[in-house]
């Protein structure tokens, strides 16, 4: 099976990982939170670059998912309570 991403993604998603190991967005709002994956602030199916260190910034899975809904217009998961209704 053929890779989907150059050999050159992979280490700079691990240069930025280890230079920059907390998410962004999080630390923004004052949260400390371990950065898991690499997101692109352009997409690249929106012409943004694949290997440009400056489209990329380190996330976290929960702030990544949530950024990428917000790129293809989807709307937010609604959290759900114990009870099973959203809070």
């Amino acid at each position: 099976m053929p890779r989907k991403r150059p050999w050159a993604w992979d280490k700079l998603r691990l240069r930025i990982l280890q230079e920059e190991p907390l998410c962004r967005i999080c630390l923004e709002v004052g949260r400390v939170t371990a950065a898991r994956d690499v997101d692109h602030i352009v997409p690249t199916s929106r012409g943004g670059a694949l290997l440009d260190p400056m489209n990329c910034r380190p996330l976290c899975v929960p702030c990544h998912q949530d950024v990428t809904r917000a790129q293809m217009g989807h709307k937010a998961k609604p959290v759900i309570g114990l009870d099973g209704w959203p809070i």
